[in-house]
């Protein structure tokens, strides 16, 4: 199972936090590069840590904004 540690100077203020990045695949990177079009940026987000949930939720601005086809 993976696991991550991650240390927050007020876990009380900030809550169960992650700095998380939102990347396009690498076969879609070697693509573009291939293309000549230009990389979009990473998308980085603070998330909520939720140790009782069974799935992930991102928001689709998130996921549009990493240059994701929806």
């Amino acid at each position: 199972m993976p696991s991550i540690t991650v240390s927050s100077p007020n876990l009380q203020v900030d809550g169960p936090t992650v700095e998380v990045q939102f990347l396009i695949p690498r076969q879609i990177e070697e693509q573009y590069r291939k293309d000549g079009k230009p990389l979009p940026p990473p998308v980085s987000i603070r998330a909520l840590i939720d140790t009782g949930a069974t799935n992930c939720v991102v928001r689709r601005i998130y996921l549009a904004l990493s240059g994701c086809n929806l």
